[in-house]
C-alpha cells in the first residue's frame, strides 16, 4: 500500500474513532441526566468513581504521590477547620471517604502496596483491623449504614496502611517534616486565632446544610494534640534542619512562635482538662528523653515562667472559654482542671467531677459485661448505638453513640480480643519507637532519633486525647492519628534500611 493509502486509512480511523467519542460523550451526558433526575446520589458517586478511575489508568505512576499530597490538604483542613470539615461532601461521601476510596485505587493500580517489613506493626494493624470487620459485616441487615458509620474506629486504620506504603515506595519520608516545617508559623498563629474567634462568633456562625457542626469547629482536645506536635518540633529542632542559614531574624521568629505557643496552650488548658493532660503528657516525653535539648530553650521556659508567675500574681483572667461554655483563663482555672483531673473537686468545681464520674460509671459497666458478662468474646459489635443499649444516653437527638474512651469502645464493641490487639498494636508501635530512638542515638543519627521522638510524643497525645474523648471514631481526628501512624512506620522502616 503506498503513501496515499496510507494516510487516506488513518484519516479514516480518526474519523470513525471522533465518531464513537462523540456517540459516547453524548451517551454518558444523556445517562448521567438521567441518573441525576432518578438517584443523584449515586449518580454522582459513580462519576467520581469513573473520573478516578481514568486518571488512575492514566497517571499510574504519579498517582500514590499525587494521593499523598491530597491527604495533606484533607490533614490540613481538619487541622485549620476542625469538625466542621469533616462534614463536607454528601452522605455517606465525605471528604475522609473520598480520599480513602482514591488511596485504595492508588493501590491497586501501582501494583498494591508493597511488602511488608519485618516489623511486627503493619502486621497487627492488618489483624486489629480484620478483627474489627468480623464484628462488623454480621450486623449491616440490622443497622444499615450505622455499622459503617462505627466501622472507621478500625476501618480508618487503612489511612496508615497506605501512608506507609506510599512513602516508602516514592522515598518521600524526609519530605513530611519538611513539610511540616513550612506549614508550622501558619499554624502557630492560627491556632490562637480561631479560639478567640469561635469564642465571639461560634454561636453565630451557620451550620452546614444536614448537619449540626459548622464550617470552623475546632475542639480544645485536637487544638491540644496540635499544640504537643508542634512543642516537640520546635524544642527538638527538627524547624533547625529546614531553616535557612541566612535567616537572620530565626530567633526574633522563635521567640513569636513560643509566644502564640503559649498563648494557645493557657486558652485550651483553662477550657478543658482533658487539654491540659494532653499537652502535659505530650511535653513531659520530650522532657524525659532529651532534658538538655529542652535546657537549650530556656529562653522559652524562662517566658513561660514568668507568664504562669503573672498569672498567678496578679489573678490575671480573661473571659475565652471555647464554645462559650463559661470557662476563663486564668492560673485558678488551670489548677482547677488538674483537681478535676486527680479527683479532688469540691464546692463549684461539682460540674467537672460530675462529668468525671458519667464516664467512670459507663466505662465500669462496659467492663462488667465484657470481663465479667457475655460478651467477653464478641462484644456488642459495630452498628449499635452504645449510649442507648448501656443506658447511658443523656443527648434528646441521640447523636452521642461510643463512650468518650478509644479504649472503651473497641472493648465493648469487639469484646476483649479486640481490646488485646488494639493495646498490642499500639504498645508494639510506641516501644518499637523508643527502641529506634536508642538506636540511633548510639549510631549518632542524630535526625531520625529526633524523628522517632517527635513522632512518640505526637502519638502519645493523641492517645491521650482519644482516652477522653469521641476521637477514633470521628474523622478530623482519626484520620490525622492514622496517617500519623503510617507515617511512623514508614520512618522506622527508612531507618532500619539506614542504621546498622
Amino acid at each position: 500500500m503506498n503513501r496515499s493509502g496510507v494516510s487516506y486509512l488513518r484519516k479514516q480511523l480518526d474519523l470513525g474513532r471522533n465518531r464513537w467519542l462523540g456517540i459516547a460523550g453524548v451517551g454518558s451526558s444523556l445517562s448521567v441526566a438521567v441518573g441525576i433526575v432518578l438517584s443523584p446520589l449515586l449518580t454522582v458517586g459513580a462519576a467520581l468513581g469513573l473520573v478516578a478511575l481514568g486518571n488512575a489508568l492514566l497517571y499510574t505512576s504519579r498517582l500514590q504521590r499525587f494521593w499523598l499530597k491530597t491527604l495533606a490538604l484533607l490533614i490540613l483542613g481538619y487541622v485549620f477547620l476542625g469538625r466542621g470539615f469533616a462534614h463536607v461532601g454528601i452522605p455517606p461521601l465525605y471528604l475522609g471517604e473520598l480520599v480513602l476510596t482514591l488511596g485504595l485505587l492508588a493501590g491497586l493500580v501501582g501494583g498494591g502496596v508493597g511488602s511488608f517489613p519485618h516489623s511486627p506493626v503493619p502486621w497487627l494493624l492488618v489483624a486489629f483491623a480484620l478483627h474489627g470487620a468480623s464484628r462488623t459485616l454480621p450486623y449491616i441487615d440490622a443497622y444499615q449504614m450505622d455499622v459503617f458509620r462505627d466501622g472507621v474506629t478500625w476501618g480508618y486504620g487503612l489511612f496508615a496502611l497506605l501512608v506507609f506504603a506510599f512513602l516508602s515506595r516514592s522515598q518521600s519520608v524526609l519530605s513530611v517534616p519538611k513539610l511540616y516545617g513550612q506549614l508550622l508559623p501558619w499554624l502557630l498563629f492560627w491556632l490562637p486565632f480561631v479560639i478567640l474567634f469561635q469564642t465571639v462568633v461560634g454561636d453565630y456562625l451557620p451550620t452546614l446544610w444536614g448537619s449540626t457542626a459548622t464550617l470552623l469547629d475546632v475542639e480544645p482536645p485536637d487544638i491540644a494534640v496540635q499544640l504537643v506536635g508542634i512543642s516537640s518540633f520546635l524544642a527538638l529542632g527538627l524547624h533547625v534542619l529546614y531553616r535557612q542559614k541566612s535567616d537572620r531574624a530565626a530567633w526574633l521568629k522563635e521567640w513569636a512562635w513560643w509566644v502564640a505557643w503559649l498563648l494557645a496552650a493557657l486558652m485550651v488548658s483553662s477550657d478543658q482538662r482533658t487539654a491540659l493532660l494532653t499537652i502535659a503528657t505530650g511535653v513531659g516525653l520530650v522532657l524525659v528523653f532529651r532534658p538538655m535539648r529542652i535546657a537549650k530553650y530556656g529562653r522559652a521556659a524562662l517566658l513561660c515562667s514568668i507568664l504562669i508567675a503573672s498569672l498567678l500574681l496578679f489573678n490575671v483572667e480573661v473571659n475565652t472559654g471555647v464554645h462559650g461554655n463559661g470557662r476563663t483563663v486564668s492560673a485558678e482555672q488551670i489548677i482547677t482542671n488538674i483537681k478535676a483531673i486527680t479527683g479532688d473537686t469540691e464546692g463549684n468545681e461539682g460540674n467537672l467531677d460530675g462529668s468525671r464520674q458519667w464516664r467512670l460509671d459507663w466505662w465500669s459497666y462496659i467492663i462488667d459485661y465484657t470481663f465479667y458478662g457475655q460478651y467477653f468474646w464478641t462484644g456488642k459489635g459495630y452498628g449499635i448505638n452504645l449510649a442507648e443499649a448501656d443506658g447511658f444516653q443523656f443527648d434528646p437527638t441521640n447523636r452521642l453513640r461510643s463512650p468518650h474512651n478509644a479504649y472503651m469502645t473497641v472493648l465493648a464493641r469487639s469484646g476483649v480480643p479486640g481490646l488485646a490487639l488494639w493495646v498490642l498494636l499500639q504498645s508494639t508501635f510506641a516501644t518499637s519507637l523508643i527502641a529506634a530512638y536508642f538506636r540511633a542515638r548510639r549510631s549518632r543519627q542524630e535526625m531520625w532519633a529526633r524523628l522517632d521522638l517527635w513522632i512518640l510524643s505526637y502519638w502519645a497525645a493523641f492517645m491521650v486525647s482519644m482516652s477522653f474523648e469521641v476521637s477514633i471514631e470521628s474523622p478530623h481526628s482519626a484520620i490525622p492519628f492514622w496517617s500519623l501512624f503510617g507515617f511512623g512506620m514508614a520512618v522506622l522502616e527508612a531507618q532500619r534500611r539506614r542504621v546498622v
